[in-house]
């Protein structure tokens, strides 16, 4: 979390909001117990959902006075994830996410639509978008093949699953990248994911080097 917010998102006042609130959670308490239990500790936190994936996020409050860390969980449905955030880290988070200049936070010129790539590189979480590259990514010597998940062979059972990715420069999809479109089986979600993540593309170029591209991609599932 060191900038990734802060030219995308520079007046995004929901995200300022929701660094606010997350910067003014409460340290954890702790409760003792009655009647000989164990002492119980509760955890403040704050949540913010994303309108474009229908992922939840979630920052809690974990521990620390002047400078608390937190914990930052991510889940969709399909899967989840959780990131330690240190205290110089939640400074430098909080700071970007209100649009702010600061020590921990360091701005990146975020490929606007139009925008000449000259000397912009995106921020590691940062990817150039179908229409402004001037060759599209491609399926390489590993084309991204899902399998249709043994425990679902017989039932009859059918789905699609709508990832959205990011392919990197070195033509390799970012696994932290990977997001869930609408609805689907998890079995089938987590199939498609690694079909994914064993795929070797050939990367967009730009300006005549390759660059990051986010894509999408549906994977129909159809018994064999």
């Amino acid at each position: 979390p060191t900038g990734t917010f802060l030219q995308a998102f520079e007046a995004a006042g929901p995200l300022r909001e929701w660094a606010d609130a997350a910067a003014a959670l409460r340290a954890p308490q702790l409760l003792a117990a009655s009647n000989g239990g164990a002492d119980q500790v509760t955890y403040a936190s704050t949540r913010l959902t994303s309108t474009f994936d229908r992922t939840e996020y979630r920052l809690i409050r974990v521990e620390g006075d002047s400078a608390p860390s937190y914990l930052l969980t991510a889940t969709n449905g399909a899967w989840s994830s959780a990131l330690p955030v240190s205290p110089a880290q939640a400074a430098a988070l909080f700071t970007a996410l209100r649009g702010e200049s600061g020590s921990g936070a360091v701005p990146y010129e975020f490929p606007h639509m139009g925008q000449t790539p000259a000397t912009s590189t995106p921020d590691v979480q940062g990817a150039w978008l179908d229409v402004q590259v001037d060759r599209l990514a491609s399926p390489g010597s590993r084309a991204p093949r899902a399998v249709f998940p043994d425990a679902w062979r017989g039932t009859g059972a059918t789905g699609t699953v709508r990832l959205t990715f990011i392919i990197d420069e070195t033509g390799v999809v970012r696994p932290s990248s990977v997001r869930l479109i609408g609805k689907a089986e998890p079995a089938f979600a987590a199939a498609a994911r690694q079909a994914l993540l064993a795929a070797r593309y050939s990367p967009a170029m730009l300006g005549g080097r390759p660059v990051p591209q986010r894509a999408m991609q549906n994977f129909d599932f159809r018994q064999p």
